[in-house]
């Protein structure tokens, strides 16, 4: 049995893992999307998966889960509506 650091574990490392092809992910969609609203969501969607994992292998529990989850659920429904940047709207 591994007695080093926690972060060494075989699940942590797996879950870094995932949480590092999210963020490549969502780098190389931001990149190659064309800039519509549904690229937009999808890119809300891929950060907000992100964020989820980078915070559950954080290992914060209770209320705050119930909470990030409210937020995160909030920031996805919100993100498609007033997207365009104000220098574009006419």
């Amino acid at each position: 049995m591994a007695t080093g650091f926690p972060a060494f574990r075989r699940a942590d490392t797996a879950r870094y893992l995932a949480i590092l092809l999210l963020i490549l992910s969502a780098i190389a969609f931001q990149v190659a999307a064309p800039d519509t609203d549904c690229a937009r969501l999808v890119i809300v969607v891929l950060e907000s998966g992100t964020l989820y994992l980078a915070l559950s292998v954080g290992r914060i529990h209770g209320l705050v889960d119930r909470v990030r989850l409210a937020l995160i659920a909030a920031a996805v429904a919100v993100s498609p509506r007033g997207t365009t940047p104000i220098w574009r709207r006419r």
